[in-house]
């Protein structure tokens, strides 16, 4: 590696297992398809899934002190209002809400945290500079 001159460099991101669009890589720094496949980069795109069956449509916090409504919310599937992605709510989340009493979310949860990349201050940026402790 000394000999090439690969010695004390990144891998080469062509060579990860990994897709740029699932590492931590693509959530700082978002890169189009075009240039993701100009840099020889593997990328996946994710299939989206559309749900047709009958949504149900979360309540007020306050109507699931009732254990009828909180098997229902269990049992319901709730449609995301952006990405029209079907998701579900697990008894220790509903417990959690009520506990701190936070509605129920309408978003589906990568959309939740991809609202909360987005939302952090201070972008990260990369400047291209020479060390000075050389």
């Amino acid at each position: 590696m000394q000999k090439t001159g690969e010695w004390g460099n990144f891998l080469d991101p062509s060579a990860s297992p990994f897709p740029y669009n699932d590492t931590d890589a693509y959530e700082r720094f978002p890169e189009t398809k075009e240039t993701v496949e100009a840099c020889g980069w593997k990328r996946v795109d994710q299939e989206t899934t559309v749900f047709s069956g009958e949504a149900y449509t979360p309540l007020a916090i306050e109507n699931y002190a009732v254990a009828e409504k909180q098997k229902e919310l269990l049992t319901g599937v709730l449609v995301c209002e952006v990405t029209k992605k079907p998701f579900k709510i697990i008894k220790q989340e509903l417990d959690f809400y009520l506990k701190f009493s936070l509605p129920i979310p309408t978003k589906y949860p990568q959309q939740r945290y991809l609202e909360r990349i987005q939302n952090r201050r201070l972008p990260r940026v990369l400047y291209k500079r020479t060390c000075a402790k050389t």
